[in-house]
C-alpha cells in the first residue's frame, strides 16, 4: 500500500480511477465526474492536492487535499458539495488507508479531516485512539417505497392543510398555477439565469452568495446541469403563478437517487409556501410514476424537511490523528 501526491492539475489522469472507485463503492451523482470537475474548475485554489493509493498497480483509494493551516490537511470541499472528496475500495478499512496516508504526507500532518460524509454512503467508523469522528448537520430524504396517498396521509396535517389553503387562495385570486420541468440542454442555462435573477433580488444579494451566470457558483451549476442533460439526469423544476417564476429547484439524478441541489422562491410569495406547493406537484408524480427510489435533500435539517419526510440521519466527519497529536488530546 503506496500513496503518491500530484497536483491537482493532473486530474485528467485519474478520471478512469475516480470512476471506478465512485461506481463500485458509494455511487453516487455526487462523484459522478460531471459533479466533481466542474467543482474542480471552478472552486479549487491551485494548492490541492491528489492523494493516490495504490496496491499491486491498482488504485485503491483518491482523495483531493489541502492544508488547511500548518500541520492541518482535509479534504477539498466546495461549500456547493455535500460530500468531501474522499474515495476508496469498498474491501479496505478506512482506518487503514488513514493511517497510511497521514504519516505518507510530505512535511508534518498533525491532523488529517475527511469533511462531510454520509453514513448512508460511508459507514459511519468506530472511534479510536487516533480515529475521532464528530458530528456535522444531520439531513433528511424521502424514500419512495409506498403509493402516493399513503405517503401524502402521513404527513402532518399542517402541511396537508397549509397547501389546500394556499392552492384554494390562488384559485380564487384567479391565479393560474403550473409546474414546469426543464431538461433540455439549451433550456437549463435560462433555467439558471432565471434562478440567478430571483436569488438576486432576495436577501443573498446583499451577502454576495446569489447565483448568477456571471459568478463561479452560477457558472458551476450551468455546466454541470448541462453535463448531467446530456444523459437526461438534470432537471430544473420551476413553479410559475401567471407565467411568472415563483420558485425554482436545481437537481440532478442518477435514476435511482433524485437530489435537490439548491432552491429558491420570490420573497414576494413568501406567505404563500411556493416552493412547498411546486415539490407537492412533483413529488406526487415522482411516487405515481414511480420515477426514483429516493428524494435526497443534503442540506442542514430545517422545519420545512420534517414536513416531508422522517427519515433523517447525521452526517458526520473524520479526524484522524498523528501519534504526537492523539497523546496530547
Amino acid at each position: 500500500m503506496q500513496w503518491s501526491f500530484y497536483p491537482l492539475t493532473q486530474f485528467n489522469e485519474f478520471r478512469d480511477d475516480w470512476h471506478r472507485l465512485n461506481i463500485t463503492g458509494p455511487n453516487t451523482p455526487l462523484f459522478d465526474l460531471r459533479f466533481v470537475e466542474p467543482g474542480i474548475e471552478f472552486f479549487s485554489t491551485g494548492c490541492e492536492k491528489i492523494a493516490a493509493c495504490r496496491e499491486d498497480n491498482i488504485t485503491i483509494a483518491l482523495a483531493i487535499i489541502s492544508k488547511r493551516k500548518p500541520g492541518s490537511w482535509e479534504t477539498f470541499q466546495p461549500s456547493q458539495s455535500p460530500l468531501g472528496m474522499w474515495l476508496h475500495a469498498k474491501n479496505y478499512a478506512i482506518s487503514e488507508l488513514l493511517t497510511s496516508l497521514q504519516t505518507s504526507i510530505p512535511g508534518t500532518c498533525l491532523i488529517l479531516g475527511i469533511t462531510q460524509q454520509d453514513p448512508a454512503l460511508l459507514t459511519r467508523p468506530d472511534q479510536a485512539k487516533r480515529l475521532r469522528t464528530l458530528n456535522y448537520i444531520e439531513t433528511a430524504r424521502i424514500s419512495i417505497d409506498t403509493d402516493w396517498d399513503t405517503y401524502w396521509s402521513s404527513r402532518g396535517k399542517n402541511l396537508r392543510h397549509n397547501l389546500n389553503k394556499q392552492r384554494n387562495r390562488f384559485d380564487k385570486s384567479n391565479v393560474e398555477i403550473d409546474v414546469v420541468e426543464i431538461t433540455k440542454p439549451d433550456e437549463l442555462n435560462e433555467a439558471v439565469k432565471q434562478y440567478g435573477k430571483i436569488e438576486s433580488a432576495g436577501w443573498k444579494q446583499t451577502t454576495g452568495t446569489a447565483v448568477s451566470l456571471d459568478n463561479a457558483q452560477g457558472m458551476f451549476y450551468a455546466k454541470l446541469l448541462s453535463e448531467f442533460a446530456s444523459t437526461g439526469n438534470a432537471r430544473v423544476f420551476q413553479l410559475l403563478l401567471n407565467g411568472k417564476v415563483a420558485a425554482t429547484d436545481l437537481c440532478i439524478d442518477d435514476g435511482k437517487t433524485f437530489i435537490i441541489l439548491k432552491t429558491t422562491y420570490d420573497e414576494a410569495y413568501r406567505s404563500s409556501s411556493p416552493a412547498l406547493l411546486m415539490r407537492k406537484v412533483y413529488f406526487e408524480d415522482f411516487f405515481k410514476h414511480k420515477r426514483f427510489q429516493k428524494i435526497e435533500f443534503y442540506g442542514k435539517l430545517m422545519d420545512w424537511h420534517t414536513k416531508w419526510s422522517d427519515d433523517i440521519r447525521q452526517m458526520y466527519h473524520i479526524n484522524y490523528l498523528s501519534k504526537l497529536m492523539s497523546i496530547i488530546k
